[in-house]
């Protein structure tokens, strides 16, 4: 029997409620994987909705964690407790959500090859590349965001009253309403650029240089190298290249082949093994960020290299070396 939801839900936040309950049912199987695959892939913003619905459900628990001390007889029993109680939250949630600004917590992270799309608790959009992990924290008096690994575009929903930070290892980002897209791909690499808007960007006290800081416009690309905070004007093309993985496309053009095999190794979890001479080649073109075999097949004769692979390890050499 199916438990009634508030009318307050609509059909997608019902669904994404559903699908929560049954996730913290337990494990499920290849045919209830095919469905949830199946409505994810339905509307971009459904990711979006489960994650926030599976996050109720574990704050709820630890809310309700006394009352739960005495679990009902069957865990089936305790799910469409569980249900109802996720909705009924969502839609208190839902009501309050759009007068005012409430104290959230969310965490989302991506696997390889997947992007995805959410909308923050301040209705701020962020697009996540493969590979992204980030928590958002929205208070009354700051939004912040910890982007602990990866890549993301933010569409900033303006609020003068309360900054935007957008926090990462090697330094951090403050705006109050703009567009930019901020990579860290390992604790000591930063680099942001503006497509709209103004942002600052800074570097940590504990960085070799200070706290160094600098504002960026749009069209600047702002970056760590070596510790110090550096910028720089991309031109038209160059900025479009730079945010090119929002539409699963990486432009070559300016990267060598060591460069362009990081990202594809990013984006589809793999290791790759490269001779320093074929380190150095420049593929040039564009290519589609999920189709690594067509990208190592189109690079083969150009460039004169060979790729084996070797289980988890792909070897790429030059034509003729040992």
């Amino acid at each position: 029997m199916k438990t009634p939801l508030s009318p307050a839900l609509g059909e997608a936040d019902e669904q994404a409620s559903l699908w929560a309950a049954r996730l913290d049912g337990g494990k499920l199987d290849a045919a209830a994987r095919g469905e949830l695959e199946t409505w994810l892939g339905q509307a971009p913003e459904n990711r979006a909705l489960l994650s926030r619905y599976c996050q109720l459900s574990t704050d709820l628990e630890q809310a309700l964690a006394p009352e739960l001390a005495a679990p009902p007889a069957d865990r089936g029993s305790r799910r469409a407790w569980l249900i109802g109680a996720v909705a009924a939250a969502a839609a208190i949630a839902v009501t309050f959500t759009f007068w005012r600004p409430t104290a959230s917590v969310q965490q989302v992270a991506t696997v390889a090859g997947g992007r995805q799309t959410i909308m923050l608790g301040d209705r701020t959009q962020v697009e996540l590349n493969a590979r992204t992990k980030l928590e958002f924290r929205n208070t009354g008096a700051e939004r912040r965001v910890r982007l602990f690994e990866g890549e993301a575009f933010f569409s900033v929903s303006h609020d003068a009253s309360r900054p935007f930070f957008v926090e990462t290892p090697a330094g951090s980002v403050r705006v109050t309403g703009t567009k930019f897209n901020v990579r860290a791909e390992t604790p000591a690499d930063l680099e942001v650029i503006v497509a709209e808007g103004s942002v600052e960007m800074s570097l940590p006290a504990t960085s070799p240089v200070g706290a160094a800081r600098t504002a960026l416009r749009p069209g600047n690309r702002g970056f760590v190298r070596n510790g110090a905070l550096e910028k720089e004007l991309l031109a038209g093309e160059a900025l479009d290249a730079a945010l090119a993985w929002r539409t699963g496309d990486l432009v070559l053009s300016g990267l060598t082949l060591q460069q362009a095999l990081q990202r594809f190794g990013r984006y589809h979890n793999q290791s790759f093994a490269i001779s320093s001479a074929a380190a150095a080649k420049l593929p040039g073109g564009r290519a589609k960020l999920d189709d690594l075999d067509g990208f190592l097949d189109g690079i083969r004769q150009p460039l004169e290299v060979q790729a084996a692979r070797e289980g988890d390890l792909i070897r790429i050499r030059l034509v003729g070396e040992p």
